[in-house]
């Protein structure tokens, strides 16, 4: 396991304590709830006008507020484990991940593999006028097996219709698209991984760094900046990144014209 996915796996594991957490704090709202609940007899209404009257609607309204608590605590937590269960199961190639290439690489072979195999399916399917008997001669068992599923499936949906290929056009199409995207992020990462950090910049005392580990660039303050400024930061792709103690956003074109407006804003000059 990299760093990059050590790093994801702790955010994963810090939002299933915030989830656990949550869901034992609503547990524990309502059961104050019914615990304030359980003193006031089944059915018993408010005595109007009884002096019991306003401390029986306080008592009242504290257990609708517990209840409330708890019900939103609920939510919360649910959305936490949401987010949990999403960041555990995409398998989406991160562009910060130091072995992105690698496995942008390893999926591009299969993509490009997949394409050569379902261009042969079809040209034998052809070749063999859908006779499934002569086609299990030239193809290993497992590729058998799925091309008669692909083929079961179209027979089983669209009746009648006659099964010209075992692959459709529209899904070496999609899969041709794929491979071409791979290979432009590639290309992109690649070219990327040439670049060298500059040295550290400044506007007045603001220190702006290159971190090409993670692909961001770094605005560091000497304390906390100015709500104008955060709301500025924020409008330009900024986020605070406790981590870094930093403002931090992706590099790409747009990084400079950020960096621009801030000097714009802060009035003073880049100076190295």
């Amino acid at each position: 396991m990299n760093n990059y996915e050590e790093r994801k796996q702790r955010r994963i594991d810090r939002l299933n304590e915030r989830a656990e957490k949550k869901k034992q704090d609503s547990i524990n709202s309502w059961d104050r709830a019914h615990d304030l609940a359980s003193v006031i007899p089944f059915g018993q209404p408010i005595h109007i006008g009884h002096h019991s009257e306003k401390r029986d609607r306080a008592h009242r309204k504290r257990i609708e507020q517990a209840s409330r608590k708890g019900y939103e605590l609920s939510k919360e937590a649910d959305e936490l484990q949401r987010r949990a269960d999403a960041a555990k199961g995409n398998h989406a190639i991160s562009s910060q991940d130091p072995e992105a290439v690698q496995k942008l690489r390893q999926k591009l072979a299969k993509c490009e593999s997949d394409q050569e195999t379902w261009k042969l399916w079809n040209r034998l399917y052809r070749k063999h006028k859908g006779d499934l008997a002569k086609l299990e001669a030239e193809l290993t068992a497992e590729e058998f097996d799925q091309i008669v599923k692909r083929v079961a499936f179209r027979k089983h949906h669209w009746p009648g219709v006659e099964v010209k290929k075992p692959v459709e056009s529209y899904e070496l199409s999609n899969n041709n698209a794929e491979i071409k995207r791979l290979k432009e992020r590639i290309a992109k990462l690649e070219k990327r991984a040439e670049r060298t950090a500059r040295p550290p910049r400044f506007i007045g005392d603001i220190e702006i760094l290159d971190n090409l580990e993670y692909h961001k660039v770094e605005v560091h303050f000497a304390g906390k900046p100015r709500e104008e400024i955060r709301s500025f930061l924020k409008s330009r792709g900024f986020r605070w990144t406790p981590s870094a103690e930093a403002w931090t956003r992706t590099i790409d074109s747009r990084t400079e014209w950020a960096i621009e407006g801030l000097r714009e804003l802060v009035g003073k000059n880049i100076s190295d």
